[in-house]
């Protein structure tokens, strides 16, 4: 018997490995740091190495404890330590991605199995943790300012302020013009503020597949169209739309995080129905929300509802596959020929016989073989001349002997074949 191993988790259908979709999400994240770089210095560079340095090492050490391989190709918890310093500002304290990084990598994975098996997203549980205890370092945010770079160890001197997402909560129009925010220049989380760098990194990884179009495309639709409808500051609708996706990090986690091959549903319907249910969500916390910012409780809430999702999502497709089923015998035996009508009466038999009796009747009608003839003469009792079989009278006609023919009577069909034979094998010589 051939033995059948399990391969490890995520099991994910595309046409590369999960190395390859790891890589195409590092370097997606890489170049949000770049620009991120620009606006604030190297500080950004320290938080990102602390944060990626602290959920590689709680993600070894959770293995070694749990006695499982050590997979050097596996860069998800990379992706966790990336994702989160870009949710914060870049005057947060070094200690706060780490924490982040520790509680999500040890409590939101390690403790649902690790790569593959957990639950919640774990930056997003990371970084729910921290915002709830450090509130106040969270959601204040340096102004970007590339002439000036942030020091290492901002103090008082650091000019803070709020966010756009901040006075939108307040029902207030945002001071930032359109062209500023898509470059960036505002206020904000520091990998969320850059709209044309998320859009461009959304095209290269939909492209390659590494995120599937439906989660994120449904998402950003459905939350424009809500913002449309039910805009929080005194403007139109189409500004509703406009400032609602630039500010906080709705766009940001839509492309990098609520798109994640974990935690999200296999089938493409369950993943648009995914998608569109995460922004309504999203879009009520903004509206009455504590914080600024809701979208992350809106992610964490559908990463719990992803088994529901699934379950409908399968007993869907059975459902389908079963009625193309019934479609094709349909269509078989429409295709089929018919019998013809003479073959059909022929096969028919009367309902009362039984194959039985009929084998019986048919038994009872055959004449028994000591039964007379026709013409009433026993076997034994001989034919007269004139009714005598042509055979006969050839025999009768022969002028030959009759020793002759009492030999050729007496010669059986074996040795007239093996006369036959050697005679051909001599003519062959």
């Amino acid at each position: 018997m051939q033995q059948t191993t399990m391969r490890r988790a995520p099991f994910i259908n595309h046409q590369e490995n999960t190395r390859g979709l790891q890589i195409d999400m590092l370097l997606s994240l890489i170049g949000i740091y770049i620009i991120c770089f620009y606006y604030y210095g190297p500080r950004v560079v320290v938080l990102g190495v602390l944060s990626v340095f602290t959920a590689v090492v709680c993600d070894w050490l959770f293995l070694l404890f749990s006695r499982r391989r050590v997979y050097l190709t596996d860069f998800s918890p990379m992706i966790t330590g990336l994702i989160l310093p870009l949710l914060m500002p870049a005057s947060i304290a070094f200690y706060v991605p780490v924490l982040a990084a520790s509680f999500g990598i040890i409590v939101a994975k390690g403790a649902f199995g690790g790569t593959g098996h957990n639950v919640f997203n774990p930056a997003a549980a990371g970084f729910a943790f921290v915002s709830i205890a450090f509130s106040g370092q969270i959601f204040s945010y340096p102004v970007p300012n590339p002439q000036i770079p942030l020091p290492m160890f901002p103090g008082n001197d650091v000019p803070m302020t709020v966010s756009p997402a901040s006075t939108l909560s307040a029902n207030g129009i945002p001071a930032y013009e359109i062209g500023e925010m898509l470059l960036g220049a505002h206020a904000g989380p520091m990998g969320a503020t850059n709209i044309l760098v998320i859009l461009a990194c959304l095209l290269y990884l939909t492209f390659r597949r590494t995120v599937r179009w439906e989660v994120p495309v449904f998402f950003l639709l459905t939350a424009s169209f809500l913002a449309f409808l039910f805009p929080r500051a005194p403007f139109s609708g189409v500004d509703s739309v406009m400032y609602e996706m630039m500010s906080g990090m709705i766009l940001f986690g839509g492309v990098f995080m609520l798109g994640d091959p974990v935690t999200t549903p296999t089938r493409d319907w369950s993943k648009i129905l995914y998608g569109i249910l995460a922004a309504f969500i999203a879009m009520l916390f903004r509206h009455m929300g504590r914080f600024e910012e809701g979208f992350i409780y809106a992610l964490l809430i559908m990463n719990a509802t992803v088994w529901g999702f699934d379950m409908a999502g399968e007993r869907a497709a059975a459902k389908i596959r079963r009625q193309k089923r019934l479609k094709a015998d349909k269509s078989t035996d429409v295709r089929r020929p018919k019998d013809s009508p003479n073959k059909s009466k022929s096969r028919k038999t009367p309902k009362d016989s039984n194959p039985k009796d009929i084998s019986s009747q048919s038994k009872d009608q055959q004449p028994p073989k000591d039964s007379k003839p026709k013409d009433g003469r026993s076997k034994d009792q001989a034919l007269p001349e004139n009714e005598q079989p042509k055979d006969n009278q050839a025999q009768t006609n022969d002028p030959k002997s009759p020793e002759d023919n009492q030999t050729q009577s007496s010669a059986q069909p074996g040795d007239i074949q093996s006369k036959k034979r050697k005679k051909s094998k001599k003519k062959r010589k």
